[in-house]
């Protein structure tokens, strides 16, 4: 598939994980990749930043949050 095609290259996953396991010495949890990836994908899509990188799962989860809560009032200024 595509996430094999280029094996030499690393993926965000692989060097999320390898970030993840020198900062807490175990491997991260799939809760953690599928916040980080959900993340990612909201600042594409929105003003949001990723300057400031969240260091856990519930701190990822608590970004991702207040990104959507951001976007509902936002679209709710825009649509009035």
């Amino acid at each position: 598939g595509i996430g094999t095609a280029f094996r030499e290259v690393p993926t965000w996953v692989s060097v999320c994980s390898q970030q993840y396991v020198l900062q807490a010495d175990r491997e991260p949890d799939p809760l953690y990749l599928y916040a980080t990836s959900f993340h990612w994908g909201l600042c594409m899509f929105t003003p949001a930043g990723m300057e400031v990188v969240p260091e856990n799962t519930y701190e990822r989860v608590f970004t991702v949050v207040t990104i959507l809560l951001a976007i509902t009032c936002f679209s709710s200024f825009v649509s009035s």
